[in-house]
């Protein structure tokens, strides 16, 4: 949606010039759990499986990718330029993964929405000081906008080339304004590491625990000392 203006948009190899969304569902079949991947090679998928990391992916030809997280069925966006009217592309790419979700499963097996992972690019930079930076800034803020009240809280996850942040699923308007909100933040501190003057919020104190499945750290709701989501 809009058009890119070039003064408004990074360079393509800048920090936060891209974003990418992945979404997590839980499908059940006949109102009791199901493991995705138990019946994910049945489907009538339109697509090819062509990434050797990933022996579940399906990459469809609408761009999205398919594929089995655990027993959560995971749909991921290729990666959006951010350019003017980006929050509400990512809002179209999430509607239109829900769609083709719908499409192929089953008769009986329904899909609720588990969890939002917003990747922000970071070509060339370290992304664990970036992280932990994040983690005593802007982290807090981000859990306020994705989070529902009864939550655990979030994972910060420094990735190659990229700082992963996960949360409750969203989607709609709420998406796009956690999308904006991510690639905002994440620039920010990205900037203030490389010598930027950037006005950054003021650091907080905070318990990182490290994520137990893979590598990251978790924000969880008491990690600044009192229960923030009360």
């Amino acid at each position: 949606p809009g058009s890119p203006g070039a003064c408004c948009s990074p360079a393509p190899d800048a920090p936060g010039s891209l974003v990418g969304l992945e979404h997590e569902y839980s499908p059940t079949r006949d109102g009791q759990p199901l493991d995705f991947r138990t019946i994910l090679h049945t489907l009538p998928v339109p697509g090819l499986r062509l990434d050797p990391g990933d022996i579940n992916a399906y990459r469809l030809r609408s761009g999205l990718a398919l594929t089995a997280d655990g027993a959560e069925a995971e749909l991921a966006t290729p990666p959006i330029s951010v350019q003017p009217g980006f929050a509400a592309e990512v809002e179209l790419w999430a509607a239109m993964a829900r769609t083709q979700l719908d499409a192929v499963l089953p008769a009986g097996v329904e899909a609720s929405g588990y969890s939002t992972h917003i990747s922000v690019a970071l070509p060339g930079v370290d992304g664990e000081p970036v992280a932990r930076l994040y983690a005593r800034t802007f982290a807090a803020a981000f859990a306020f906008l994705i989070e529902n009240t009864d939550s655990q809280g979030i994972y910060i996850r420094p990735r190659t080339g990229r700082l992963e942040l996960c949360g409750d699923f969203v989607d709609g308007p709420r998406l796009g304004a956690v999308a904006a909100f991510a690639v905002g933040s994440v620039r920010a501190c990205a900037a203030a590491l490389a010598g930027a003057s950037v006005d950054l919020p003021p650091l907080l104190r905070v318990e990182l625990l490290p994520c137990t499945d893979r590598y990251g750290w978790r924000v969880l709701r008491r990690a600044y000392g009192t229960d923030m989501y009360a």
